[in-house]
């Protein structure tokens, strides 16, 4: 069949397939005129005029056109080219508005109205009136020419101005026969003829031609089709007319779901029909497109013919159809560009009977749908069909057209298909769609499209690189849903991939992707989507509210490069969280736990379940230990905006600021190996009584070892209360199953995480009051903890009774409470092998201590101004009282060479006490400053000083009934690991198990000075003391010259305490506690610090390991820290420690560097002078790919003889993932800044 559509026979029919419609629409547009009852109408196409070089020039009305080299002019889908053409342009005879008759001269090369076959050497034309002229940006570049007068010494013009008016385009052509008529054809009965409208009769009207009357345009051509023929009795119709397709019908989906998650779809389930392809005449240049059959001559094809129907029924007796003007807000623009000027054909078929209008386009197009409800729509293709009905604008044509938003917009589109839609909802790039297809099919108004063999890039919420998936189709639909007011409408968009393939990666062979046999994205509704507050918390810049996506994936293969990685069944997530469920894959060995493959799961993703918007994220550790075991863990966290709503589905308390926050974490491990956890004997008491071990070899005593820790954060503050109150209620629990497993398997957390503690706190605060409440519980018995059962307090801060705020300032503190003093196993331990600690030092206590206590502290103040001095008296009272206090009191706090350790053994309980305490005093300060202008220093950074000093003083002299020594103190005054490290040093390095008195938590506590209202209640006794220190700024103005804001340049905080009771209150010295903090900022992300504390006494006690004779304590750190984000970060600090046994000094340093846009390495060292050895280092270097996060560490810890090796990889789904904290070493630069090729 295919040799029957070459030679002659594909020229015939793509011949009668032009000329046939264009004879029907000449035919009924002579009938139109004389037919008196039709309204005549000014023709709503403009002439657009183009050539590679254009000249124009003014002649009293009449403006003149000189185009030069491919020049050409069209009028809607008549046109004509040349190689040269002088152009002249006069006011039109419509009355009412303005228009133009438009003559042309053409000369070289002539054809008209696309016939290429037969070329003229010259003639003369003119157009109907327009009501506008377009002349287009030259073709070769440039602007179009101004001449100041007319053009003179050229021939054409000469010729065209002697040359008689053209004949109307369309109507004949000098020197060529009209063509023979074709043999009639009875008509088809389903398709009568109608009526086309009527081009208007002019009438004299004269008005000067205005410049800006003829607007100019991009540059783009169109080579319509052959126009209607001369005015006459319409030709009879041939054989070779072509069948228009209606519009196709809309693809059948699997029918969505109102909740996707609960449903599941079967890889042989029924996808719908493909679209039909449209059935087109044949056209040479494009012979991927099947002609149709040619028929013998004498016989019909069957095909009916194509007639022109009215546009709608004549009203009242006939006349045009009235079209009703656009309403603000409902007006789609829609622009056709031909992609190859030379080569496109655009033609408008006959309208259907139900008033479809049906365009063709052939050759490459370019259409661009602005909607206010839909966007910016831009497709792009080598083939168009185009449905639609007549709008208020009137019919679509090449250049712009309006339309109203409610008619139908539907697009077929074929080869080579770009599809991009911008929502224009707000800036950025987030709801941006794009789609690449060989077929493609979109309906505009009901936001519908279908693909073939596509490819989609959707933007997802914080990403700078679009989403992309590949299937064999991809539809888009909405379903139908009931609105608001009962009445049926479309639903949210849902999204269907078959076959896909999805990447985060931009290259054509991605390093990783997830092929999936159905891809199901659902529009998330604002009430589906996580809450306002999680919003502000992960995009506080964004400036809108982007789209969300859930996404439902199944049958899911992992690929990483060419090799299937992994198969999940289904998984659910949302474009807020694109990665895969295996997010993090690491390798590590160490000398610890042997080679470790650890890896971080999505819990969601892993078990196909729907994330609920309240939650941020639930991870699953999946890890292998090869010298310890197996072990699983999650890590579970949320927070939203209102509980009762987010987890039940109702508000349970209207009007009150519920957010919240809070996350469970648990890790366990079946534990087969030996912790090893450094030098030194060890702490053993769960095992047998007098158990020899060391910290570098430590049994766990039991098999299933792990941690849980649950935290929980519930704002219950109205919503019209004042921002500074407070109405929250905090949850905590958590466990550890024995001593040794948090500083074993997550050591940074013991050494610096928050205590594992079990309690419920909640605070209701209103302007100066508050009040707060405690219960609080400990399972473990290797901690020291004060057990709440509860412990109720009041505040009021500022102030005063009885209208005397003018003159006094009053603050209160008081409560009740009943505690179990939780004190740790190894206290008051016989079975210890390696020594004896009679008491904690934190608390005082030698076990179990239960006891209640009443308690009232007060403070009155009397602030003085005193010229600019401010001095404020004041005095402060306590009444406490205990039961079942202990018998007898601590003999000291502190060593005694007199006493065996049995002799610090704390008594038996049940003592009612009671202990007063009051103290006067007064606190002044005073200000200074000076303002240096005048200087200047570019390369400090400096312009313009001011030095600000405020000097202060505060003294008191406190009294008490009762010594510190005499009770349990209920407080805690440190975290669980500086207590644990402190009863470890007294056991270890003294011998009696009794820590000097200058190392005693309480006794420092005591000679702060702390006030009992906002400090601790127990820890108060006779002393008298007075602080002096001073506060140093010396700031400068930095910045924009116009905008210079006012930083710190440098700062100095020094302080220090006299004790008058120096033999009493500080170990026999007048001074201590002498403490500075100072900091130089060189520029914004550059500074250099230092800190350092001094006492001046003499550390006494029994120690085992005695250093250098010492003067007190000297503590030094100093330090310079530089950022450079993202570029890289550098500190370096220098310790000086001087503690009696403790006797060293130490460097830290640590950086993380961009090497190349490809590399980040990252490095930290700690070297131990005084023990001349390296404590820990770590390395690791990062390659930054398009596709992965590739890091290798290494670490080594001589105190463990730990060697640590380190591989991990991360798919780079978002360039928000950060760098793995590989090695040890915590540095995780902003990764939006690296490249992504």
């Amino acid at each position: 069949m295919q040799g029957l559509h070459q030679g002659s026979g594909r020229r015939g029919i793509g011949v009668w397939a032009v000329m046939v419609p264009f004879a029907v629409l000449a035919a009924d547009r002579v009938g139109a005129q004389e037919d008196p009852g039709v309204v005549r109408r000014l023709e709503s196409a403009a002439v657009v005029l183009a050539a590679d070089r254009i000249a124009t020039w003014q002649e009293g009305p009449t403006q003149w056109v000189r185009l030069s080299g491919r020049a050409a002019a069209f009028h809607g889908l008549d046109g004509i080219r040349a190689t040269e053409a002088v152009v002249r342009i006069e006011p039109g005879r419509h009355p009412g508005r303005p228009s133009f008759l438009v003559s042309v001269h053409a000369e070289g090369d002539v054809s008209v109205s696309g016939d290429e076959a037969a070329l003229l050497p010259q003639g003369d034309w003119s157009f109907p009136e327009s009501p506008e002229v377009q002349i287009r940006d030259p073709f070769a570049g440039g602007r179009v020419q101004p001449l100041p007068g007319p053009l003179t010494g050229d021939p054409v013009v000469d010729r065209a101005r002697a040359a008689p008016s053209g004949r109307g385009l369309g109507q004949g052509r000098p020197g060529v026969d009209p063509p023979m008529p074709a043999p009639p054809v009875p008509a088809s009965p389903t398709a009568p003829e109608a009526e086309a409208e009527a081009e208007a009769e002019t009438s004299p009207r004269s008005a000067p031609l205005r410049d800006d009357s003829v607007s100019r345009a991009a540059l783009f051509q169109a080579e319509p089709e052959v126009g209607p023929g001369p005015p006459g009795p319409a030709a009879p119709r041939g054989p070779s007319t072509v069948e228009v397709p209606p519009p196709p019908p809309s693809p059948t989906l699997d029918a969505p779901f109102s909740d996707p998650s609960a449903t599941q779809f079967r890889q042989d389930d029924p996808f719908g029909a493909e679209l039909p392809e449209p059935t087109l005449p044949e056209i040479p240049l494009l012979p991927e497109i099947e002609p149709l059959p040619v028929a013998p001559p004498g016989e019909d094809s069957g095909a009916p013919e194509v007639v022109a129907p009215p546009d709608s029924a004549p009203a009242d007796g006939g006349g045009e159809r009235v079209l009703n003007p656009l309403a603000p807000s409902s007006q789609r623009v829609v622009n056709i560009y031909p992609l190859n000027p030379g080569l496109t054909k655009f033609r408008r078929l006959a309208r259907t009977e139900d008033g479809t209008e049906t365009y063709v386009v052939n050759g490459g197009v370019q259409i661009v749908v602005e909607d206010p409800d839909r966007g910016l729509i831009d497709v792009t293709s080598r083939n168009a069909v185009i449905w639609t009905r007549e709008g208020p604008g009137g019919s679509l044509s090449l250049g712009s057209s309006s339309q109203s938003t409610e008619d139908p917009l539907e697009i077929y589109l074929e080869g080579d298909v770009e599809f991009r839609q911008d929502k224009r909802e707000f800036t950025g790039v987030e709801d941006q769609l794009r789609v690449q297809a060989r077929r493609f099919y979109a309906d505009v108004k009901s936001e519908r499209f279908y693909s073939l063999e596509a490819e989609l890039e959707q933007y997802a919420p914080g990403l700078l690189t679009p989403l992309r998936t590949m299937a064999d189709s991809i539809a888009q639909y909405r379903e139908p849903v009931t609105g608001p007011d009962g009445s049926p409408t479309l639903g949210l968009p849902a999204i269907q991939a078959r076959n896909a393939i999805t990447t985060g990666s931009p290259f054509a062979n991605p390093g990783y992707r997830i092929r999936s046999n159905v891809v199901d994205m659902f529009k998330l509704a604002p009430g589906d989507r996580r809450g306002p507050l999680r919003r502000r918390l992960l995009n506080p810049v964004s400036e809108g509210e982007s789209d969300v996506f859930l996404v439902d994936a199944r049958n899911n293969f992992f690929f990483l490069g060419p090799v299937p990685f992994f198969y999940w069944p289904r998984f659910l997530t949302t474009t807020e969280d694109l990665n895969p469920p295996l997010e993090q894959l690491s390798f590590r060995t160490n000398n610890l736990f042997g080679q470790m493959i650890l890896t971080d799961w999505d819990g969601f993703k892993l078990l196909g379940l729907r994330q609920p918007k309240w939650v941020d994220d639930w991870n699953i550790d999946i890890d292998y230990l090869s010298d310890r075991g197996f072990a699983l863990g999650s890590e579970f966290g949320y927070f939203g905006d209102d509980f009762s709503s987010d987890l039940l589905g109702r508000d349970l308390m209207p009007g009150v600021n519920s957010n919240y926050f809070g996350y469970l974490d648990l890790w366990g491990i079946n534990d087969r190996g030996i912790d090893n956890l450094g030098g030194g004997p060890a702490i053993v008491t769960d095992g047998p009584p007098l158990f020899a071990a060391f910290r570098n070899s430590v049994p766990p005593f039991q098999d299933f070892r792990g941690r849980i820790l649950f935290r929980h954060m519930q704002s219950l503050l109205p919503d019209d209360a004042d921002p500074l109150d407070d109405f929250r209620i905090q949850l905590e629990a958590a466990y550890i199953s024995d001593r040794h497993f948090l500083e074993q398997y997550f050591k940074r957390l013991f050494d610096s995480g928050l205590d594992q503690r079990t309690r419920v706190y909640g605070i209701r605060q209103s302007g100066t009051r508050a009040f707060t409440a405690t219960t609080e519980a400990m399972p473990m018995d290797w901690f020291t903890q004060s057990q709440w059962y509860p412990k109720l307090d009041y505040y009021r801060v500022g102030g005063a009774p009885f209208d005397l705020d003018r003159y006094f300032q009053y603050f209160h503190h008081s409560g009740v409470s009943y505690a179990n003093t939780h004190t740790a196993s190894e206290v008051n331990n016989p079975n210890l092998f390696f020594g004896f600690l009679p008491y904690d030092p934190n608390t005082l206590t030698s076990g179990a201590f239960r006891t209640g206590r009443l308690y009232t502290n007060h403070e009155l103040d009397l602030p003085i101004k005193l010229g600019g001095a401010r001095v404020v008296p004041y005095v402060q009272g306590q009444l406490i009282g205990w039961d079942n206090q202990y018998s007898s009191e601590l003999p000291t706090i502190g060593f005694n060479p007199a006493l065996e350790p049995q002799d610090y053994i704390r008594g038996p309980q049940g003592s009612l006490i009671g202990r007063a305490w009051g103290a006067y005093g007064a606190r002044a300060d005073i200000a200074f400053y000076r303002a240096f202008p005048r200087v200047e220093n570019e390369l400090m950074n400096v312009h313009g000083l001011m030095h600000k000093s405020v000097l202060y003083a505060d003294y008191r002299n406190a009294f008490s009934t009762l010594s510190l020594n005499r009770i349990g103190v209920q407080e805690d005054l440190d975290d669980n690991t500086y207590e644990f490290v402190r009863r470890y040093f007294a056991l270890n390095d003294y011998g009696t198990g009794v820590l000097p008195a200058q190392y005693s938590p309480l006794l420092l506590t005591l000679r702060r000075t702390g006030s009992p209202i906002s400090g601790t209640t127990d820890v108060q006794d006779s002393i008298h003391t007075l602080k002096v220190g001073t506060s140093q700024r010396l700031q400068t103005k930095r910045g924009p010259i116009d905008d210079r804001r006012i930083i710190d340049f440098m700062t100095l905080d020094a302080w220090t305490y006299y004790f008058p009771e120096a033999q009493r209150d500080n170990f026999g010295v007048p001074f201590g506690q002498t403490q500075y903090q100072f900091e130089w900022f060189l520029g914004d992300r550059t500074s250099i610090v230092s800190s350092g504390w001094f006492d001046y006494f003499d550390i006494v006690g029994d120690p085992r390991y005695q250093n250098d004779p010492n003067e007190g304590i000297s503590i030094i750190t100093a330090g310079v820290n530089i950022s450079r984000p993202p570029r890289g970060t550098l500190y370096m600090a220098y310790s000086i420690i001087d503690t009696g046994p403790i006797n060293t000094s130490a460097l830290n340093a640590s950086y993380g560097y961009w090497l190349s846009p490809k590399w980040y390495s990252t490095f930290g060292g700690l070297y131990d002078f005084g023990e001349g050895m390296l404590l820990s280092t770590s390395f690791s270097l990062t390659r930054i790919g398009a596709d992965f996060l590739s890091t290798v560490g290494l670490s080594y810890t001589p105190l463990q003889e730990n060697y640590s090796f380190v591989f991990e990889l991360v798919p780079r789904f978002s360039p928000r993932t950060r760098l793995g904290s590989a090695g040890g070493v915590p540095f995780r630069p902003d990764l939006r800044f690296a490249p992504i090729q």
